[in-house]
């Protein structure tokens, strides 16, 4: 299974990876915290679990794929870029 890489240049390889599981970490905090609550306000909007469940799950489902790409890319989905000296 081919998933996407990004080749990052060497100085922003380390800062960039630790940014972006910093990021994960905030995400899913948030993701507990929504669950443990029962509600999401997502735009001024608020929307409960036994209001709107279903509206509730797709928010909660669409911050877990936003969480699964920053862990992805902090953790193997970045490599360091080799930049050639062939001048072409």
């Amino acid at each position: 299974m081919n998933l996407v890489k990004v080749g990052l240049p060497k100085p922003l390889y380390w800062p960039l990876k630790i940014l972006l599981c910093i990021a994960a970490a905030y995400v899913f905090y948030q993701i507990m915290v929504d669950i443990n609550d029962g509600f999401i306000t997502r735009r001024g909007l608020v929307y409960s679990l036994e209001s709107e469940p279903r509206t509730f799950y797709i928010n909660i489902a669409k911050r877990f794929v936003i969480f699964a790409a920053l862990i992805w890319f902090g953790t193997s989905g970045t490599s360091k870029k080799v930049i050639s000296s062939s001048g072409n």
